[in-house]
């Protein structure tokens, strides 16, 4: 019946850490309540043998793409926990995310350097406080080719600049977009 299908759960974004002892992937259940209807979905790692599997993110917001750091002791995600899709930093051996970008328009895919170092991700020009009042103003009609909106490649640095500031940089510029290829790892 759809209602028994919208109990199975979905497996998907499994990546085996650098060392190949243990996977990471992402488990997305269904919500239906009198007030809510939606996808969740949440982080969980295992051993590669399948023993010790646990959900390692919780909350009433996804976390999705899942990527090992190059030395495996970090996990890099994404989730809309702060209003829009961010880059966030989890330790592989425990303790609490922690938000690495604070982006307007939404990290849409990232890689991470070999160095462990910096997170190269893309994100959309954001919006202007015009095409802002406008879309407030219910007055966000849009012209094909005008007010155009580029992907753009930034990096961002794992260690913090100053206390509790991880800096951005950006690397494209100009009258072209970055393809977002939709990979993640």
């Amino acid at each position: 019946t759809p209602e028994e299908m919208m109990k199975v759960k979905g497996v998907s974004n499994v990546k085996v850490s650098p060392d190949g002892r243990r996977v990471v992937f992402t488990v997305t259940e269904a919500i239906m309540s009198d007030d809510k209807s939606e996808n969740l979905t949440h982080i969980h790692l295992a051993n590669i043998d399948g023993s010790d599997n646990r959900q390692i993110t919780y909350g009433d917001k996804s976390c999705t793409n899942p990527q090992w750091s190059p030395d495996g002791r970090w996990l890099a995600f994404t989730s809309d926990r702060s209003g829009k899709n961010n880059l966030w930093l989890l330790r592989t051996d425990g303790g609490e995310a922690q938000q690495l970008t604070d982006v307007i328009t939404g990290v849409s895919s990232f890689k991470w350097s070999p160095d462990n170092k910096q997170i190269a991700f893309i994100m959309a020009d954001p919006i202007t406080a015009e095409e802002e009042k406008a879309q407030k103003g219910k007055d966000d009609a849009k012209i094909v080719g005008e007010q155009l909106k580029m992907n753009r490649l930034w990096v961002i640095s794992i260690e913090q600049d100053t206390p509790g500031k991880h800096e951005s940089h950006l690397l494209t510029k100009g009258n072209y977009s970055i393809e977002d290829s939709g990979y993640y790892g």
